[in-house]
């Protein structure tokens, strides 16, 4: 209430070493899932609250780019 946000925007990204998935689409997939899951959570407790998550590829090749996933 203080701030009065209206929007979330969560950052993820590819090559995460604290999933320790080595398969770069599993681990997208897992991203994916979880940041529904936290879609989910945010959205029972903030119902007006716009949620939009990405995750930040090209970690390996120093090509930064974002994909939005929700």
């Amino acid at each position: 209430k203080l701030h009065a946000s209206t929007d979330i925007i969560m950052l993820y990204h590819a090559d995460c070493g604290a999933y320790g998935i080595s398969d770069a689409q599993a681990e997208e997939q897992t991203q994916t899932q979880d940041l529904k899951k936290i879609q989910t959570i945010i959205s029972r407790k903030w119902p007006k609250t716009r949620f939009t998550a990405y995750i930040i590829t090209g970690v390996k090749t120093n090509r930064l780019s974002l994909k939005k996933v929700i």
